[in-house]
């Protein structure tokens, strides 16, 4: 079989050169542009979807700012002696607040739901207990529950790293 190949490019010797090794490039270059073609697809793709994942690791980032500094608004408040009326006014504002930012079904978010009704309990003269000992436990919640959205945010970050480099 191999020899009458052979022997039948031997006889047309001279189109297998004019129609054969330019057929033969065709095929070639149009193997090399396809491969090209995907790989360059696949790093779009690999692209929109890091593109994608740093911007909503920068809206997680803005959240967990907003939330510091709503939490250390609301700290101040509590932590104040003697609210007027205008301050126990924005309590359950915040209250409500915090409950739709956070989902209650994490348990470090239901804790710091918990401490954060609480405190408004003392404020609200319902629940006895020395301010320092609410504004502790309020620091202490909120800065559990702020460092493990960090980590989980790094987390994501890194993960996402680690699946762009394969």
């Amino acid at each position: 079989m191999i020899a009458e190949i052979n022997s039948w490019i031997v006889e047309h010797q001279a189109i297998v050169v004019t129609v054969g090794l330019p057929a033969l490039t065709l095929i070639v270059t149009q193997l090399t542009a396809l491969s090209s073609e995907r790989r360059i697809s696949e790093n779009n793709r690999k692209e929109r979807a890091l593109q994608i994942q740093m911007q909503i690791a920068e809206y997680r980032r803005d959240w967990i700012e907003k939330l510091r500094e709503q939490l250390t608004e609301y700290n101040n408040l509590i932590a104040t002696r003697h609210l007027d009326d205008s301050q126990l006014s924005r309590i359950p504002y915040f209250i409500s607040s915090f409950q739709m930012k956070l989902n209650a079904d994490e348990p470090l978010a239901q804790e710091l739901i918990s401490t954060i009704v609480h405190a408004a309990a003392v404020a609200f003269d319902e629940v006895e207990e020395t301010d320092s000992s609410v504004h502790n436990e309020l620091c202490e919640a909120s800065q559990k529950f702020l460092k493990a959205e960090w980590d989980r945010l790094k987390s994501d970050l890194m993960h996402e790293d680690q699946v762009m480099s394969q």
